[in-house]
């Protein structure tokens, strides 16, 4: 059985899956800890926000009302 598999533009000696997994760190990788970086600043930034509303409506529970004369 012939293998059509282009082998030139592999290094000598090194696998070609060795070549597969030198890609996945160069190029998947960081690009899932970007995505993930972003998606746990949405996260956080979201919780805070939460965090917030909470205390203006605990605060403004709290605040007598102006009443009108």
């Amino acid at each position: 059985m012939k293998n059509d598999f282009p082998v030139e533009h592999v290094a000598k000696g090194m696998p070609v899956t060795m070549e597969a997994f030198i890609a996945l760190l160069v190029f998947a990788l960081p690009i899932a800890f970007l995505g993930f970086g972003i998606y746990w600043l949405m996260g956080r930034k979201k919780r805070r926000e939460e965090r917030e509303f909470e205390e203006y409506m605990k605060e403004r529970n709290e605040t007598p009302a102006l009443r009108e004369n």
